[in-house]
């Protein structure tokens, strides 16, 4: 049987992708992935595959309760026992409206109109409107999750890209966004400046510019995946570059 996973060179090891829960919003965008071959190639198999990875979701569609849109998923899927997530995100149900959506367009006969409205009725549900955003979900059917530190941007951001009225309906979607999740921390130097900097130097092999930038990675002191993947690839590589291991500089 074949292991899911991938094989690191540099450390020459594999890594095992476990599988512990199917989630219904990663299964809309294999929808999405696959309705867009459908569109770009005409081969009636991408459209059949998301047609059943959508009909496998409906069984996820939740009729009771006060919020009812479709659940999360499962827990422990490949257990004797899987668990039926009780909880419902705003996340999974846009990107949901989205698979659905297009599947109605493209197979008008097929229910999907129907499906996108339920999830879209869910995603209004979640509007907050003292505090201005969308929430991230319910915790059951009949109570919406808003604990302290349990907002996420991206259910803001996402539902102007999904919902075609979404700022019409709430103008201040964007602001939520900006008021809770603007970051001014110092890894934005990595982001903006270090990182073209950088890969240009090691494209070129340039000595004095690759040594600027490991002073520099190790001046922001923060633990950034990206960073440590940079200066491990340069150990690799160009061990002469470096002063001592990873460790030193900066962790």
């Amino acid at each position: 049987m074949a292991i899911p996973g991938y094989y690191d060179e540099l450390r020459t090891s594999f890594n095992e992708i476990g599988q512990d829960g199917i989630s219904t919003g990663n299964d809309a965008w294999a929808m999405l992935a696959l309705l867009a071959l459908h569109q770009r190639t005409g081969e009636p198999r991408y459209l059949a595959a998301a047609q059943r990875i959508g009909r496998f979701v409906l069984g996820f569609r939740n009729d009771q309760g006060h919020f009812q849109g479709l659940q999360g998923g499962l827990d422990h899927p490949e257990s004797a026992a899987p668990v039926r997530r009780p909880w419902a995100s705003t996340e999974h149900n846009l990107d949901l409206y989205a698979a659905f959506d297009t599947l109605a367009r493209l197979d008008p006969a097929g229910g999907w109109a129907e499906a996108r409205d339920h999830a879209r009725q869910f995603v209004d549900a979640m509007w907050d409107a003292g505090r201005g955003c969308n929430l991230t979900g319910t915790t059951d059917p009949e109570t919406r999750n808003a604990a302290p530190g349990a907002l996420p941007e991206d259910v803001q951001a996402w539902a102007v890209l999904a919902l075609p009225d979404a700022l019409a309906v709430h103008p201040g979607l964007l602001t939520c966004a900006e008021r809770n999740h603007h970051s001014v921390r110092r890894r934005s130097r990595w982001a903006f400046e270090l990182a073209p900097q950088c890969k240009e130097a090691a494209r070129r092999a340039q000595v004095t510019e690759l040594r600027k930038c490991i002073r520099g990675i190790g001046q922001l002191r923060v633990r950034e995946p990206e960073n440590r993947c940079f200066l491990e690839f340069l150990q690799h590589r160009q061990p002469a570059l470096m002063d001592g291991p990873v460790a030193d500089v900066g962790w």
